[in-house]
């Protein structure tokens, strides 16, 4: 599969998720008369968005002509310092949650606070080139890490509007 491919399908997977997240924030709406878009909705938005985003991003490049030893350093530097905002978002997260002794969410939020950090120190690999070569393998592991957290903010999304209607 050539990686033109592979990314396009990501990118078709993101905008399915982000349709969804619209679907799943209407009938949660309907569920709940009280329910206010949250932290939750607004992170699964941007989580999607952001993997719409990075999926078509090396592709601009690609088909702007830039070689790939251009595209996927340049790619990597700007998913990582966009993984590092969110990154610091989560941890205001985790900071609220720990203070509000909500345990069990804490441990998620510290699950993918570290996957945050792994993801954003291959990420900063690959833009330096100082462990390898820059190559698509560590931006591709690096998307479906954000895949992955944007897909566990829409199930856990899902999973409070089916609790809230019952």
């Amino acid at each position: 599969m050539e990686i033109q491919e592979l990314l396009l399908g990501l990118a078709q997977i993101a905008v399915a998720l982000v349709g969804f997240s619209g679907l799943a924030s209407v009938f949660r709406r309907s569920a709940d008369a009280t329910w206010r878009p949250d932290v939750r909705f607004w992170s699964l938005i941007i989580a999607t968005t952001g993997c719409l985003i990075f999926s078509l991003l090396p592709l601009a490049f690609l088909h702007g002509g830039m070689s790939t030893i251009v595209t996927w350093p340049a790619c990597s530097g700007i998913f990582a310092a966009f993984m590092t905002v969110s990154w610091i978002a989560l941890l205001r997260e985790l900071r609220r949650r720990i203070g509000a002794g909500d345990y069990y969410k804490s441990a998620i939020t510290v699950a993918f606070t570290v996957g945050h950090v792994i993801a954003v120190t291959v990420l900063v690999l690959n833009t330096l080139g100082i462990a390898w070569q820059p190559t698509f393998g560590p931006y591709l592991v690096s998307l479906m890490l954000y895949f992955l957290w944007a897909s566990m903010i829409f199930i856990r999304m899902i999973y409070m509007g089916i609790s809230a209607s019952k």
